[in-house]
């Protein structure tokens, strides 16, 4: 079930595609009669597998980048970067050059 889920393309899987898979493909390999039903791949995706139900946009960060405490590690790691500024010969050419 993981080498499926890794093999789809993000934003891809759901849990009818998972129950459709399962079922036609792993229960008959592995030689297990029987069927599960939609709730139950809902249920490992959720609660067994740690997925969780998003949307996915591409380059639109879903991991809350805006938090507060995030914003303020940004900040402080770009005034410790600019503090490397003197030190940096190529910052000085483009300061020339505006």
């Amino acid at each position: 079930m993981r080498v499926y889920l890794a093999t789809q393309t993000l934003g891809t899987v759901t849990p009818l595609s998972l129950c459709q898979h399962i079922n036609a493909v792993i229960l008959p390999a592995l030689e297990i009669e029987g069927r599960i039903v939609e709730y139950t791949a809902q249920h490992w995706l959720k609660f067994k597998l740690r997925y969780e139900c998003k949307e996915a946009r591409k380059g639109v960060y879903i991991d809350g980048h805006e938090h507060p405490d995030v914003i303020e590690e940004r900040k402080e790691f770009l005034e410790r970067l600019a503090s490397f500024e003197p030190y940096v010969a190529c910052v000085h050419a483009m300061h020339a050059l505006a």
